[in-house]
């Protein structure tokens, strides 16, 4: 079998490529105002570039944490026009402010202040890439996580001595995980007006500037704020949605792409074909769907805010969901043992109890890994008696994402009347999935 072998970069060299010896600033009326990150023992020239060209005879002033610099030193040195400003060996670790002002009597010209901070990098890495033998064409997976130091330190990748760069080709290859971000709680409704809009405003000349966003196709077709006619579609006020849209109907077939349920059970992110006509229609049904979707959405925030805001003493409001299944894997295992790694359900908490503002967050870890109506009565009674222990309370308002397997059920509502027959018990979900 044909075998490609992985082997990690010496820590020496990410450690070295962070050093340097000296820094140029050019201060300008509009400066850049992030800090600049240096190391103990290096040198900063500073160039004063703030005045026009008809004032360049102007005197220029130098200052430090807003101190005058009044003649040259040991770690501070001016040219004889004072334009440019050497400063040597900074070691004092306290961050300075650097500006320069030119002035006379007649005008003044100010730069923005720059601040000098001391940048840190530990010499040891939390976690090093090992090397990895693995088949031609199989996924190999190397962690690497960087020493600690200010600010963050930065991961760079090498192949074969050469920095690795994320070309067509290499990004088949190579995939930085941590620069991808994995969104999984995206509204079903705003992702598929979205993804719709996107492909429209690709396939016609006139319509590729028209907003792809459901917030900012809202502002251009309905009334702000938002109001109940509007939601239903009965405003005499909101902007014609024709004027934006009538060139869809002269695209000869569209494609694009929609979250939809098929055969089984889970939704799929599928590839579809219509007319011009019929993506206009679409079209105006979704924006239609979307102002209901936003109004419903805005007003449960409003709320479920004041809600929080209004609570008694005898009354608990807790905020429900399931987190991604956490995997129980070891650092360092074998091979065999990554089909065999078990799971448990991170069960996520946020409680406000009547009179204090501030929530309690707490997570419930079980093995049950099905998140079944009946795996979270379970988790609920738990969770209600531990509050029990310490808060004497009569209601409780429980709010949740709209899963119907977990939360919307019938069954999970009913197991929790039965739990306390004393107990006022109110369930509430969020129009968009998860709180916005």
């Amino acid at each position: 079998m044909d075998t490609s072998e992985f082997c990690k970069q010496p820590v020496a060299f990410s450690v070295a490529a962070c050093a340097r010896a000296s820094w140029n600033i050019v201060f300008t009326s509009s400066s850049d105002s992030e800090p600049l990150y240096i190391y103990k023992g290096d040198n900063v020239t500073a160039k004063c570039s703030i005045l026009p060209s008809e004032y360049e005879n102007t005197p220029i002033f130098w200052y430090r944490n807003d101190t005058e610099i009044k003649r040259s030193s040991d770690k501070f040195q001016f040219t004889s026009n004072k334009r440019i400003l050497n400063i040597f060996n900074i070691s004092d670790p306290t961050p300075i402010n650097i500006q320069c002002i030119a002035k006379d009597q007649n005008l003044q010209y100010e730069s923005e202040k720059k601040t000098i901070k001391f940048a840190s990098l530990g010499t040891k890495f939390e976690v090093e890439p090992v090397a990895k033998s693995a088949s031609i064409g199989e996924t190999v997976k190397m962690d690497c996580l960087p020493p600690k130091g200010y600010p963050a330190p930065t991961v760079h990748w090498e192949k074969n001595g050469k920095a690795l760069t994320l070309t067509e080709r290499s990004r088949k290859e190579f995939v930085i995980q941590g620069k991808i971000p994995h969104v999984t709680c995206l509204c079903p409704t705003c992702e598929n007006l979205e993804l719709l809009l996107e492909a429209i405003s690709k396939q016609h000349e006139s319509l590729k500037n028209v907003p792809t966003k459901c917030h900012d196709i809202l502002t251009q077709t309905a009334c702000s704020p938002l109001t109940q006619l509007c939601a239903n579609s009965e405003c005499l006020k909101c902007p014609t949605f024709d004027a934006l849209y009538r060139d869809v109907r002269d695209i000869d077939v569209l494609h694009y792409h929609e979250w939809s349920t098929g055969n089984n059970s889970y939704p799929e992110k599928k590839l579809c074909e219509i007319s011009g006509s019929d993506a206009y229609d679409l079209l105006e049904r979704k924006l239609n769907e979307i102002k209901h979707h936003y109004f419903i959405k805005r007003i449960q925030s409003k709320a479920y805010k004041q809600q929080i805001e209004e609570l008694k003493e005898n009354e608990v409001l807790i905020h429900v969901d399931y987190s991604e299944n956490f995997k129980n894997k070891q650092q360092e295992e074998i091979k065999s043992a990554y089909y065999g790694q078990g799971q448990f359900s991170l069960y996520t908490v946020c409680i406000y109890m009547g009179g204090k503002a501030k929530c309690k967050n707490i997570a419930l870890v079980t093995e049950e890994n099905d998140h079944s109506c009946d795996v979270t009565f379970k988790l609920n009674t738990f969770l209600l008696d531990m509050l029990k222990e310490n808060h004497k309370f009569d209601t409780v308002t429980f709010w949740s994402d709209g899963c119907a397997s977990q939360f919307r059920s019938k069954f999970a509502f009913y197991y929790m009347t039965c739990k306390d027959k004393e107990l006022n018990l109110s369930w509430k979900q969020f129009e968009g999935m998860q709180i916005q």
